[in-house]
């Protein structure tokens, strides 16, 4: 990620705590600095994956925002902090088990990118980065090794652009 991440640009990741030193030190051996604050996603529901409901450290999930060179953020967090849920994603996304709200993503997004950056996400799944940030003026490039992921993430980039473009859109 260090050798093709552009300089003054920023890589966020999820974790979970248990990983986080281990992961910090790796990225700063690579050259990446971490930011003091991990970004913390209090979600507000019973979570599919990891069963909040009988285990309250469950309740939130924490990313790394590592930055390249001498990055600023596009705009400081007032709080590094995200509460929400993804119910309704879920159900778009068939249920995958980690899938990410859009409003998560464009809340991280405005953070560490400029409008017109290129978002990279290279665990994609069904594309809710992909489905929040090219609304919003970014460019969005996803890699997904499962086919079933990838198909699904096919289908709403591509209804996102024929909604865009009023299906004035041939894709191949």
């Amino acid at each position: 990620a260090y050798r093709v991440l552009a300089d003054k640009r920023f890589m966020v990741m999820f974790c979970d705590m248990e990983h986080f030193n281990t992961l910090i030190k790796i990225g700063t051996d690579a050259g990446f600095k971490a930011t003091r604050w991990p970004i913390v996603w209090v979600k507000t529901h019973h979570c599919q994956n990891n069963c909040a409901q009988y285990n309250f450290t469950k309740a939130t999930e924490d990313a790394i925002v590592f930055r390249k060179g001498d990055a600023i953020l596009a705009r400081p967090p007032q709080t590094n902090y995200y509460i929400g849920d993804n119910l309704s994603t879920k159900e778009r996304h068939g249920g995958h088990p980690f899938v990410k709200p859009p409003e998560l993503w464009s809340w991280i997004a405005s953070h560490v990118a400029l409008k017109g950056q290129t978002i990279f996400d290279p665990f994609m799944g069904e594309a809710s980065c992909g489905e929040a940030v090219l609304p919003l003026g970014w460019n969005y490039l996803g890699c997904e090794l499962n086919e079933t992921h990838y198909s699904k993430a096919v289908v709403y980039i591509c209804e996102h652009y024929s909604r865009l473009y009023h299906n004035n859109v041939r894709f191949t």
